[in-house]
C-alpha cells in the first residue's frame, strides 16, 4: 500500500535534518518510487531507473537484506554506490511493508585510507606470490644445476668430480661405524677398437647400454659413476668382498651375453676391493685400479681382486 502524502512529508522533513543525506524510498516490491536530489544525483538517476531494486543502486554482495530476512528495527550496512564504488553508511528502516533509506558519503580521507591500505596488502599478497614462485624457480633450477654439475651428460651416471666428494663421504662412515665397504671397477675391453671399427656413435651407444645394465643390476644405495672413457666404478656400502665379488661376476656375464651392444660384441674387465679400515680414498683407489690392471692382464673379462 503507498503512503499517504502526510507520511512522504514526514519522512522529506526527517531527511532534510540530516546533513548530506540520501533518501530513498523502496515499495513493498523493494523498487525505487522516491528519492531526494542528494541520492539522485549519487547514483546519476535516470528516467528508467524509476521503479529498480536495491540491487541496481548498490553492490549488494556479501548481504542479504532479502525480505524473508530482514530485521523489523533498522539495519546499519556499508554499501559501495555502483556508479563510482564509493561507500556509504546505510541506514535501512522497515516501515510497514515498506523500506527507507537513509545514507551518509563516508568521508573521503578514510576512503582513501581504507584503499591504499587494501592496494598495498594486494600488492604485498602478490609479491609474496611472486617470491614463492620465483623460489620455486630458483630451487628447481639450482637442483638442476646440480644435477648437470654431477651427471654424466652421456651415461646418466655419477661423474668423476662428484664421485671424490662421495668416496671421501663413505670412507669416514666407513671409519667411524666400522661398516663395511667395497668397490668394484671396471673397464670395456677393447673400446678403442669398437671406436675405430663401428665409429663413436656405435661407441656412444656402448657406453649408454653398458651404463644401463649397471643401473638394472645394483642396489639404490650402491653408487655408480662413470669414472672415465670406458672406465666406472660402483662402490657399495655394507657389502663384504665375497659379495662384491659375486656381484661383478653376475655383471660380467650380463655384459657378455647382452644382445644389445650390436654390431659390438662386448666383454668387460673388473677390479674389486674391500676397504681397509684405515687407508685414505687415494690408496683404496689406487689398490682397486691395480686389481683392474691385474684383470687386463689376466686376459680381459675377467675379475682380479686385491
Amino acid at each position: 500500500m503507498p503512503l499517504s502524502e502526510n507520511e512522504l512529508e514526514l519522512i522529506r522533513l526527517m531527511a532534510s535534518n540530516l546533513e548530506n543525506a540520501l533518501l530513498g524510498l523502496f515499495d513493498e516490491n523493494d523498487m525505487l518510487y522516491y528519492c531526494n536530489q542528494l541520492f539522485s544525483r549519487a547514483v546519476h538517476l535516470r528516467d528508467e531507473d524509476s521503479g529498480k531494486g536495491l540491487d541496481h543502486f548498490f553492490d549488494l554482495s556479501g548481504t542479504d537484506i532479502s525480505r524473508e530476512n530482514r530485521c523489523i528495527s533498522p539495519e546499519i550496512m556499508i554499501l559501495k554506490i555502483k556508479p563510482d564504488l564509493r561507500l556509504y553508511n546505510i541506514h535501512l528502516i522497515p516501515y510497514r511493508d515498506h523500506l527507507i533509506l537513509i545514507g551518509h558519503l563516508i568521508e573521503t580521507e578514510g576512503v582513501d585510507m581504507l584503499s591504499s591500505m587494501a592496494m598495498e596488502f594486494n600488492e604485498i599478497a602478490n609479491l609474496n606470490r611472486e617470491i614463492r614462485h620465483k623460489n620455486r624457480e630458483l630451487k628447481n633450477a639450482n637442483n638442476r644445476i646440480e644435477e648437470l654439475v654431477h651427471t654424466d651428460p652421456l651415461t646418466g651416471l655419477n661423474n668423476r668430480h662428484h664421485f671424490i666428494d662421495k668416496i671421501d663421504e663413505l670412507i669416514h662412515t666407513s671409519k667411524r661405524h666400522s661398516l663395511s665397504l667395497s668397490a668394484i671397477m671396471c673397464d670395456i675391453d677393447h673400446f678403442k677398437k669398437i671406436n675405430d671399427t663401428f665409429g663413436h656413435e656405435t661407441g656412444d651407444k656402448v657406453l649408454m647400454r653398458f651404463a644401463a645394465i649397471l643401473m638394472e643390476s645394483f642396489r639404490r644405495e650402491d653408487y655408480l659413476v662413470r669414472y672415465g672413457g670406458e672406465e666406472f666404478i660402483v662402490l657399495l656400502p655394507h657389502t663384504e668382498l665375497n659379495t662384491a665379488l659375486e656381484a661383478a661376476e653376475r655383471v660380467r656375464k650380463k655384459i657378455q651375453s647382452d644382445s644389445g651392444f650390436y654390431p659390438a660384441s662386448v666383454t668387460a674387465s673388473f677390479g674389486v676391493s674391500r676397504f681397509t679400515g684405515e687407508e685414505t680414498a687415494s690408496e683404496f683407489l689406487k689398490r682397486i685400479d691395480l686389481a683392474l690392471y691385474n684383470a687386463k692382464n689376466g686376459g680381459r673379462n675377467c675379475i682380479k681382486a686385491l
